[in-house]
């Protein structure tokens, strides 16, 4: 959710100052779910051997 909700504030945002943090939370937001996605296949893999 707080991808999306970064995602849309980035559209909105004109203030190139703000919109260059915004786009960073954003950055650390898709890598923090990323880094999830990962351990929860790695989690499931284990599962299915």
């Amino acid at each position: 959710m707080r991808v999306y909700t970064l995602s849309q504030e980035l559209r909105r945002e004109t203030n190139p100052p703000i919109r260059a943090m915004t786009a960073l939370y954003l950055a650390e937001a898709a890598t923090t779910l990323a880094r999830m996605e990962v351990l929860e296949a790695q989690k499931n893999a284990k599962e299915d051997d």
